[in-house]
């Protein structure tokens, strides 16, 4: 008995998949610690606008640098400027400053002076919470604010626009 075996043999070629990329090894294992002497920092909103967010002045700080860029940073004797729709809405002092812009605040705190620069008003507290993308200002602790229409004081948070125009306590506030 005669068995063929025709095409079972010879040398087929097989199809090569091309190697992925090697993964890009990031810049930093872990984020990186940097003591910073005086400075100041301008903050933008995203594109395509990029407005003016807040800009702040620094005694020293500590900030965080990852693959991304600064992160957090930690700030003494701070002041600045808070801004509304890009035009500057009030000024700002405190003791110290914390930035995170994973959730896009700025945290002041210890005799937090807000001074707006429209309106005859003026906010001092503990700590306030600058939360950009909401464009709020929220005012914990030892709350007053003096002004021209009197003053507000007694409270344990209080919610405000940037200029300081309309204030609130959490549960009424309605964004203007």
């Amino acid at each position: 008995m005669l068995l063929c075996l025709a095409g079972c043999s010879g040398s087929a070629k097989q199809e090569t998949k091309p190697k992925p990329a090697p993964k890009e090894k990031p810049l930093l294992d872990q984020p990186l610690t940097v003591n910073v002497p005086h400075g100041e920092a301008t903050i933008r909103g995203e594109l395509p606008r990029r407005d003016l967010i807040y800009h702040i002045t620094w005694g020293e700080g500590v900030i965080q640098v990852g693959n991304e860029g600064i992160f957090a940073g930690t700030m003494d004797a701070v002041s600045g400027e808070f801004y509304e729709k890009g035009t500057p809405a009030s000024t700002f002092r405190a003791d110290h400053a914390k930035a995170d812009r994973a959730t896009d605040t700025l945290t002041l705190t210890g005799h937090v002076t807000v001074v707006s620069k429209t309106q005859d008003a003026t906010l001092t507290c503990d700590k306030v919470e600058w939360r950009n993308k909401e464009q709020i200002v929220k005012a914990f602790g030892h709350i007053e604010i003096r002004g021209g229409n009197g003053i507000i004081s007694g409270l344990d948070e209080l919610w405000a626009t940037p200029k300081l125009d309309y204030i609130s306590t959490p549960g009424m506030y309605k964004k203007p």
